[in-house]
Order: structure tokens, then C-alpha cells, then sequence
């Protein structure tokens, strides 16, 4: 409700400034900018400074559409880097079972061997 809120007054101003003819005011909202690897450049900000700060308010239909590529470059840097650690911690999963397998079967092969000397 809070971000339609801001929406709804970055619009207001920008119609309000339309139909006065004044010049508009209304402080830029930043763009979201990949990097040469397409990976957004962040500085240590939380999820929520961003979305707050550069994902809520629009000035038109072209800024919207920048803001959605920048949402789609995020969506697939996350997406990536979720399959990346899915897949490491099924390795790390898999060596674990395979070391203690391992380790099963010597302690078997112990217990075999302490019971054909008895």
C-alpha cells in the first residue's frame, strides 16, 4: 500500500506539472544500471533500500520498461546463482554420503573380520 501510495504521487506530480506547464521538479528516480557481466552493481544495500529507493516510482512508460529489463537481469543473476548453490550443495550432499559409505563399509569389513577370529 505504501509503494502505490509513492506511485500514486510521483504520478499526481507529473500530471499536476503537465497541466500547469510548469517544469518538473520532482527528483529523478535512479536508474538501474547492469554491469559489463550484466550482474547490477549494488553497493551494500539491503533488498528493501532498493526496491524503495529505485523500484517503486516511475516517471512514464519507457522508465518502467528500463526498470523491468533491470528487474529481468536480477531475476535471471538470482535465479542462476540459486541453480549455482542447489548444485554445490547437492555435490557437497553426494561426497558426504559417499564418504561416509565408505566409511560404513570399512567398519563392516572391521566387524567382519574381529567376528571370523572368534
Amino acid at each position: 500500500v505504501k509503494d502505490l501510495s509513492r506511485q500514486v504521487q510521483a504520478l499526481l506530480r507529473e500530471v499536476t506539472d503537465l497541466r500547469g506547464g510548469r517544469a518538473r521538479v520532482a527528483s529523478p528516480v535512479p536508474r538501474v544500471e547492469p554491469s559489463a557481466e550484466g550482474v547490477l552493481q549494488a553497493r551494500e544495500l539491503t533488498a528493501l533500500h532498493v526496491v524503495e529507493e529505485r523500484l517503486v516510482e516511475f516517471r512514464d512508460i519507457e522508465q518502467l520498461q528500463e526498470l523491468n529489463r533491470g528487474l529481468l537481469l536480477v531475476a535471471k543473476q538470482l535465479a542462476r546463482e540459486v541453480e549455482d548453490a542447489r548444485a554445490g550443495a547437492d555435490r557437497e550432499a553426494a561426497a558426504q554420503v559417499e564418504a561416509a559409505r565408505r566409511d560404513f563399509a570399512a567398519k563392516l569389513k572391521e566387524l567382519e573380520a574381529v567376528r571370523e577370529r572368534n
